[in-house]
């Protein structure tokens, strides 16, 4: 008995050993508290320092020290949860922040569950920290990205409304209050001719001085010297520039940043926009500022042409109704009349230059035809003339005119002379055109958003799926091989849950690596390591060894080929092509794997005889985050195909899917022998 019950305890001592060297080893810190109402811990694995910066001994012995840790803004909720979870003994499960010993801040994800003994008493909470630090990073980067596309879509509706300029440039100053979540947003015209700058718009708080519609010299504002440069401004330490707090409200407000951008249409400044905010502005809403700033430059300088068109049609109607419509005559056929005069004036063509039909030759050559045709058609139809073209002036800049002739008819039925008139509407046409560019930008930012949301929506649901997933496995077979009754399990199924936490890991490392490697190939920061290497090895070592093929059979026929690649980065694109067929064919399938020497490098292919790839998708399957119609539910984020071709690409060569003779799809990859990376 008693060589038993030391053989049951040395098993014992051996399976806690290596329970605690596999919790040691997990990406994330496990912990065991009491379920009181401070959640003292009883035990934290040693990773707890490289995440927070305390020792295990130090954040066990203060029960108070995690809570402290936790962010003010964040610690009365994530003690109301404890609270909860607490009374009625469920799994607690929440995100916050914290403050590491060092002073820096990290997002942890804090999750446990009740562990109850075999008769159903609480003995424990057990749980695990998660760094999600990088993950928020991303979420929120996307978020903001998508707030700032948003404020770039809003300015752009706004305006092209037809309304006034001041309903315009007040609903853009709220557009840039709200997204920029600024204190107050402040929108100055500019006039150069008294150096003098008004209040337009206030968007938030308006401090009232001076109201809006109030006036101010250039030179008293503190982002005066915007207008000077005209170049954007931002500080987010406004208390240490005393020339920007000159007002009581600035100081007495808290404010901390200020961000100033220049209207500014071809080499005009037409005003500014100035940004306050309480917390601090990012280079990321400076350009969202910019964004905005052209398009309000464009909307002020067509509400202003289209109020100097008015206004010039208020006077030509005046002048006409004052001294009669200026008019032209011609012959009936088409000779030039009376209006030698005016269109001397107009073209510095001389009477005589003008004759016949010299006068086509003062019209734009893209309109002559034009303008030609439809008055040969009035002439033979005896109908009236009407058409728009450009006239060079006597500048030699073209101008647009609209043109009306009628005829005037004899008793006989006949032409007698054609009698006209010839209006500028120069102003009109930039007018439409300035407004024609806005609603295209309008739409291309409603474009851009609406894929953005998309990408955004589609990223966060496959990344939380595959990391929740993964990550629930490996708790559940933590907390499998932590109950009292361990012995109850045999050797092989302790085996069997150690192996699902390995391979858990695994798929967990997977995705990470995977996102990372996105995002640094994205921002170019990847370079390959090219050596000689024989890639059919390679490719044969990657299918053997590789465990991601749920136990597949997997057909290699493998040339050996040596040329320069990145061995990782071949085995890489390998596993993810693999990867890709099994998911997307039936257990049944058949999947083959080929490596031959093609034009001078080498050419992989990975084939299988599923459904295939339907045609339309076949470019978009290696997009990041694109996946194809399923008739199954399958894992999976949508990032391996694009990896695959980035891989590729970083080796100069490219990737491709056809259709299989004989039903299927056929991965290919070729990489050129001369070392072609970038």
């Amino acid at each position: 008995m008693k060589a038993q019950q030391q053989l049951v305890e040395r098993r014992l001592r051996e399976t806690e050993a290596r329970y605690r060297n596999l919790v040691e080893q997990l990406p994330a810190v496990t912990y065991i508290c009491a379920l009181d109402e401070v959640a003292t811990h009883l035990y934290v694995s040693p990773q707890i320092e490289g995440l927070m910066g305390y020792t295990p001994e130090e954040w066990v012995a203060d029960p108070d020290l995690w809570i402290r840790c936790i962010h003010p803004d964040d610690r009365d909720r994530v003690l109301d949860e404890l609270k909860r979870t607490t009374g009625d003994e469920t799994p607690f499960c929440v995100e916050y922040r914290a403050f590491r010993r060092d002073g820096r801040m990290v997002w942890l994800r804090d999750q446990d569950v009740v562990v109850r003994g075999p008769d159903g008493e609480v003995l424990y909470t057990q749980g695990l920290y998660l760094d999600i630090t990088e993950e928020k990073r991303v979420e929120e980067a996307l978020l903001r990205r998508a707030d700032l596309e948003a404020l770039g879509a809003e300015v752009a509706t706004a305006v092209t409304e037809d309304v006034p300029l001041e309903e315009v440039l007040g609903r853009c100053a709220d557009a840039m209050q709200r997204h920029l979540d600024a204190a107050t947003v402040r929108i100055w015209s500019y006039r150069a001719s008294d150096d003098t700058c008004r209040l337009e718009a206030v968007g938030g708080m308006d401090p009232g001085d001076p109201p809006v519609g109030g006036e101010v010299p250039a030179d008293g504002l503190a982002l005066g010297g915007v207008l000077r440069s005209r170049r954007p401004f931002l500080t987010n330490r406004v208390p240490d520039e005393p020339r920007f707090i000159s007002a009581a409200w600035a100081g007495e407000a808290g404010m901390t940043a200020l961000a100033g951008h220049p209207l500014v249409v071809g080499d005009r400044a037409l005003g500014l926009i100035a940004v306050f905010a309480r917390r601090q502005l990012s280079d990321d809403s400076l350009r969202a500022l910019s964004t905005v700033a052209d398009r309000i430059a464009l909307a002020i300088e067509r509400k202003r042409a289209e109020e100097a068109l008015r206004e010039s049609e208020e006077r030509y109607r005046s002048l006409v109704n004052a001294t009669a419509q200026v008019v032209w005559t011609a012959s009936p056929e088409g000779e030039m009349g009376e209006a030698g005069a005016m269109w001397t004036a107009i073209t510095g063509q001389d009477p005589e230059e003008a004759a016949g039909g010299g006068w086509l030759e003062a019209i734009h050559p893209d309109d002559r035809e034009r303008a030609e045709r439809l008055w040969e058609r009035a002439g033979a139809s005896r109908s009236i003339y009407e058409v728009e073209y450009r006239v060079r002036n006597r500048e030699g800049a073209y101008e647009w005119w609209l043109v009306r002739g009628t005829p005037v008819m004899a008793p006989d039925g006949t032409v007698r002379e054609w009698v006209g008139s010839a209006t500028n509407v120069n102003d009109r046409k930039l007018a439409e055109g300035a407004l024609e560019l806005t609603l295209e930008q309008e739409r291309e930012a409603a474009r851009r958003l609406r894929a953005l949301d998309e990408l955004k929506n589609t990223f966060l649901a496959a990344v939380s799926h595959d990391l929740r997933t993964p990550l629930a496995a490996v708790l559940g077979a933590a907390l499998t091989l932590d109950r009292d009754d361990l012995g109850a399990l045999s050797r092989e199924e302790v085996r069997d849950l150690i192996r699902g936490v390995a391979t858990n890991a695994r798929k967990l490392d997977r995705l990470l690596s995977d996102l990372l490697d996105l995002d640094r190939l994205g921002r170019g920061i990847v370079s390959p390591n090219l050596r000689p290497a024989d890639v059919g090895a390679v490719v044969r070592q990657a299918v053997e060894q590789s465990e991601a093929f749920g136990g597949r059979a997997i057909r290699v026929e493998a040339d050996p080929v040596v040329i320069p690649v990145d061995a990782a980065k071949v085995e890489r694109i390998v596993e993810n092509l693999v990867v890709n067929a099994v998911r997307h064919t039936p257990p049944e399938a058949s999947v083959w794997v080929t490596v031959r020497a093609h034009d001078g490098g080498v050419l992989i292919g990975v084939e299988d005889d599923g459904r295939g790839v339907p045609e339309e998708l076949k470019a978009a399957v290696f997009e990041a985050f694109r996946r194809g119609p399923e008739a199954r539910p399958v894992p999976g984020t949508g990032i391996g195909l694009s990896l695959v071709l980035r891989f590729a690409e970083l080796h100069g060569g490219r990737a491709w899917v056809e259709d299989r003779p004989g039903g299927g799809a056929a991965f290919r990859v070729f990489l050129p022998g001369g070392g072609g990376g970038r």
